[in-house]
């Protein structure tokens, strides 16, 4: 029988005290083996040492010069290909250690191998040669860098004379002067730029040809611009000239000298690497096999003893095992029996005691557990029951929430769906109605944006509070998500009363909603639908609210809409006008027209606008008003505004080859272009990539888009950075406010053709335009006027001050391929209006030009 109690545990042997019995008869073993084993190795560890102590250093020395050899030859051509503070440091370090790996060779080497000092010495040779190529082409550099200094001066003299006498009235020769010695200049730095991209000899002769070209321009034009810009400024382009060209002869010189130098550094570091293995490195190495097979076979005997001490300590290591593995494993399969049982439920199983002391106090303990597993079998028994009420609980409130919507708590679109198919149902069997009302919050994304998300949300409950007080107890209200709510009604009795519904919440609205210790004031408009009258099935009664909806918003928002069968034909042009839209924009077959606008002091034409026209396949026109609205509800907008962007791009390189210095080109920017991340980026790249400057585009928005919060700051602000100027469009209609015109970031200010439609017959209008004026020109802003039709309005404009004017008395739209003639006739045309020369003041036909 086994004796399990606490005096016997503590007599029982632990398994460390059995391992360490066993393993200190293999120490003992080991430290007999070790002393005899001694003797061997001491041979082998002196020779070993003598070896560490003078071959191997001077093998690694050897090796070490091969290294800095080739590290030096790196850093040097390194240098050659970017010579900067990094580079000239990296050289000199590397030269540096070549000459230390020399000098410590030198200090390691035997007395039996002293010799190959010329090979030394043509080390020290190969280092001087990569000083003068590192100097040759730091000189080089310096050349190349006052050339490119001498001749950006003189580019800028030239642009810079050429903006100062462009303002003088009498320039016309020297114009042209200038403008071939800027684009010879321009040649000459483009050839510069190709000599620093590949320093060939075939991009030497373009650069020498380039400075001829020049010097030959500034002699041809030498009588113009002795008048102008005088002796002096010529005497400054010869000296420069002359420059150049002795600083051309210099660094192409340098390039000689640095290719003749090259070559020999080249085939130096060719040769001098398999010198220095055949003398130096590959002896060392030799020396070293030598110093090591005496000690091989010194280590030899040492090795052979201690093998044999090895196979005694594996013996008596397998027996010692064999033995402690016997006495844990028997214990241990009687835990794992317990175990087993206890886990299959048996929560009575003890383990039996005995084995080594660790394995019989884990039986006691597995035996503790064992009851105390009993004990909380019946505990967990007990919490089970409670845990289930609380899971039945939390199921209910899972499927609360999968049927609401969390923010406002009324059910969501899921809920309201599935609630309106009941109904629907329920209808068709017992011949009843439904009625459903789709409700809009109007502008809810502009009062989203102003107010910030966190108010928007506060916003969103306020709604649906009200909401839920507009339509009492007897009536359904959905979130279908965003600001989109539905209230359906079961057994309505007829049309009118869903109409009375629906406006009593259109009227509920009119009253402000308190969020956030603000008063705010919303509309939502509401469209009205009804099964069996509208509709047959539910999702024919959810189109039908929704048409009516559209119609309520289409209206003018703010009111009730009741769906008609005509208004599912409108949805149905809608989107035919939206397919044909699509197909006009990937088959182009839009245009654009430009409508000058011309400058009222100079008369020159500076500006012009960009109009989208769509040709249908009758060749009619169709004007943007009519297919804007649906290109920005259908999101064509983004499209539509590329092409718009890409056509003017286009347009305006095409004005500059017909001699149009620089043409401006303005294009209109909606709401959804704007806040498009990618459209700012879109437009400075496409510019760039035509070789315009940034100011050929003017972005003209409406005071709207200004008011759509962070998002348009941000797309303002980047388009500032890139030089984009911009415009606000139709001042004076909508929310149009000074207070516009000193926060944002504007260039131009365009006056709605409203503000001057009276100005002529109505003195307050008149006051009314002159002070806008007046404060657009205190705070520095260009002024553009629209819709000028008659002379006595343009007669009136020209004592107002600086500014441009556009309408249909200056010209109608025009074809691209006839702005180039317009803006060389603008100003005689302008004088001609002026003075009344063209035969009748308010007539408009008789005095539009360059009509199509």
């Amino acid at each position: 029988m086994t004796d399990s109690s606490p005096h016997a545990a503590r007599r029982r042997l632990g398994i460390a005290a059995r391992l360490a019995i066993g393993f200190g008869a293999i120490a003992l073993v080991l430290l007999v083996g070790n002393w005899y084993a001694a003797r061997s190795a001491k041979f082998a560890i002196d020779t070993l040492h003598d070896t560490a102590a003078e071959r191997i250093p001077f093998a690694r020395a050897a090796a070490g010069i091969t290294d800095q050899l080739l590290a030096y030859d790196r850093a040097v051509f390194d240098q050659l290909r970017a010579n900067d503070e990094s580079t000239r440091d990296a050289t000199a370090q590397a030269e540096y250690r070549l000459t230390a790996a020399v000098n410590e060779y030198i200090a390691q080497r035997p007395s039996r191998a002293i010799g190959n000092d010329r090979l030394l010495e043509d080390l020290r040779t190969h280092a001087d040669l990569g000083n003068q190529l590192t100097e040759a082409a730091r000189a080089r550099e310096r050349a190349l860098t006052r050339y490119g200094d001498v001749l950006g001066a003189l580019a800028r003299r030239v642009s810079t004379t050429w903006d100062a006498n462009s303002r003088l009235a009498a320039t016309g020769g020297a114009r042209r002067s200038f403008a071939e010695l800027e684009f010879t200049a321009g040649a000459l730095r483009t050839a510069f730029n190709g000599y620093l991209i590949n320093s060939s000899a075939a991009a030497a002769q373009r650069m020498k040809r380039a400075q001829l070209s020049l010097r030959q321009s500034l002699d041809a034009h030498r009588p113009e611009l002795e008048g102008s810009p005088g002796r002096a400024w010529i005497d400054l382009m010869d000296d420069d000239l002359a420059a150049l060209a002795r600083l051309h002869a210099e660094f192409t010189a340098r390039d000689a000298q640095v290719d003749a130098i090259r070559a020999q550094f080249t085939a130096s570091s060719a040769g001098i690497p398999s010198r220095l293995n055949e003398h130096i490195t590959q002896p060392a190495s030799a020396a070293v096999v030598d110093s090591a097979g005496a000690a091989a076979a010194a280590t030899h005997e040492a090795r052979e003893t201690y093998r044999n001490i090895t196979l005694v300590v594996i013996v008596l290591a397998l027996a010692v095992s064999l033995i402690a593995t016997l006495s844990i494993t028997a214990p241990v399969r009687r835990l794992t029996r317990a175990t087993r049982s206890l886990a299959r439920g048996a929560f009575r199983t003890r383990a039996p005691r005995g084995g080594p002391r660790e394995l019989d106090e884990l039986a006691g303990a597995f035996n503790s557990m064992a009851a105390q597993l009993a004990q909380a079998n019946e505990t967990v028994a007990q919490h089970q029951h409670e845990l289930e009420d609380r899971v039945r609980a939390r199921t209910r409130k899972l499927s609360y929430l999968a049927h609401h919507d969390t923010l406002t708590a009324l059910p969501n679109r899921r809920y309201g769906f599935t609630h309106l198919r009941r109904l629907v149902r329920r209808a068709l069997a017992e011949q009843t109605a439904v009625g459903m009302l789709a409700l809009d919050v109007d502008n809810f994304k502009a009062i989203n944006d102003h107010l910030g998300h966190a108010l928007g949300d506060e916003l969103l409950r306020a709604i649906a509070d009200r909401l839920r007080t507009a339509i009492g107890d007897r009536s359904f209200a959905a979130r279908l998500g965003g600001d989109e709510f539905i209230v359906l009604v079961e057994r309505a009795e007829s049309i009118g009363q869903l109409e009375t519904l629906a406006g009593s919440i259109v009227d509920a609205f009119r009253q402000p909603l308190s969020v956030a210790d603000r008063e705010l004031l919303v509309s939502v408009s509401v469209g009205v639908g009804a099964l069996p009258l509208h509709a047959r099935d539910a999702v024919a009664l959810a189109r039908a609210a929704d048409a009516a909806l559209f119609h309520a918003k289409s209206s003018g928002r703010n009111r009730v809409g009741v769906f008609t069968p005509d208004l599912l034909a409108g949805t149905a042009s809608r989107f035919r006008m939206e397919q044909a839209l699509r197909r006009a924009i990937d088959g182009r077959e839009l245009v654009l027209e430009f409508q000058p606008q011309v400058e009222l002091e100079s008369g020159a034409t500076n500006l012009v606008e960009a109009l989208v026209r769509w040709r249908r396949d009758d060749g009619s026109l169709v004007p943007a008003a009519e297919f804007i609205a649906i290109a920005e509800r259908s999101g064509l907008i983004i499209a539509l505004g590329d092409w718009v962007l890409e056509t003017a791009v286009t347009t305006a390189k095409a004005w500059r080859s017909t001699g149009i210095a620089h043409p401006r080109i303005a294009i209109n920017v909606s709401m959804p272009q704007l806040l498009d991340r990618g459209f700012v980026e879109r437009a400075g790249k496409l510019l760039a990539r035509h070789e315009l400057p940034p100011d050929t585009l003017e972005l003209e928005l409406t005071e709207t888009a200004f008011q759509t919060g962070a998002a348009t700051i941000e797309a303002l602000r980047r388009a500032r950075e890139l030089g984009l100027p911009i415009a606000l469009d139709d001042f004076g209609t909508g929310y149009s406010s000074l207070n516009s015109l000193s926060q944002l970031p504007l260039k131009r200010v365009k006056l709605d053709r409203s503000l001057i439609a009276d100005l002529d017959t109505n003195m307050r209008s008149a006051a009314i335009a002159r002070a806008i004026i007046a404060v657009c020109h205190s705070l520095g802003l260009d002024i553009t006027v629209e819709g000028v039709e008659r002379i006595e309005q343009l007669r009136l404009l020209a004592r107002s001050g600086p500014m441009a004017a556009q309408g249909h008395l200056i010209s109608r739209p025009l074809a691209g391929s006839d702005v180039p003639a317009f803006i060389r006739g603008s100003q005689a045309r302008l004088a001609t209006l002026l003075s009344g020369a063209t035969g009748g003041e308010t007539g408009r036909e008789a005095v539009i030009p360059f009509r199509r």
